[in-house]
């Protein structure tokens, strides 16, 4: 199990890498080239800034996922 993030201006970043932590699960945080994340836990992905760019590389990176995003609300794949 992983946990991908769509982090462009994602507001709850340290809460989701703290409970990751506590349960040894991986964490990649996914921006856009307009945004600049570091993180001493996750692994950082950025992609071309772009309409939805983030969106579709993290849907396109999941084998069976549950994702949550404020423009989808939930979707399954």
């Amino acid at each position: 199990m992983e946990i991908l993030v769509d982090a462009d201006a994602c507001p709850v970043i340290a809460q989701v890498e703290n409970v990751a932590q506590k349960h040894n699960v991986p964490v990649t945080l996914l921006c856009d080239t307009s945004h600049i994340l570091e993180s001493e836990y996750s692994r950082v992905v950025m992609v071309d800034r772009g309409a939805d760019s983030v969106d579709i590389v993290l849907v396109n990176n999941c084998n069976r996922c549950l994702c949550y995003s404020s423009k989808w609300k939930m979707v399954y794949k």
